[in-house]
């Protein structure tokens, strides 16, 4: 099960909202567009749940997927604006949601 919860600056809707809308946090870093809105994220982390294609990646001790939601979602980063339909999601080991945000 994905489990999204409200988190804290490290993880959840806290790091995704101050890292990953439109506007904040590291330029570099996938931005959604302007006016998606939590509901919308919960829904991503819902249809995540039925998805195959987890990858686990050691390094990070985390699952990891890119769903492609079949129209744009964000861009890659903030930097070069390139648009993007895929959101990359990072899952602990505990089913919690660490981070998503628009990837190549």
């Amino acid at each position: 099960q994905v489990k999204l919860t409200q988190g804290n600056t490290k993880m959840g809707l806290m790091h995704i909202a101050q890292n990953h809308f439109a506007g904040s946090g590291n330029k570099q870093s996938g931005k959604f567009d302007s006016g998606t809105s939590i509901r919308e994220l919960v829904r991503i982390a819902q249809r995540a749940e039925t998805e195959s294609g987890w990858n686990w990646n050691e390094t990070r001790g985390s699952w990891e997927l890119d769903l492609d939601m079949g129209s744009r979602i964000g861009v890659v980063s903030a930097v070069t604006n390139e648009p993007t339909s895929v959101v990359r999601i990072i899952v602990n080991r505990a089913g919690e949601v660490v981070t998503m945000y628009p990837a190549p």
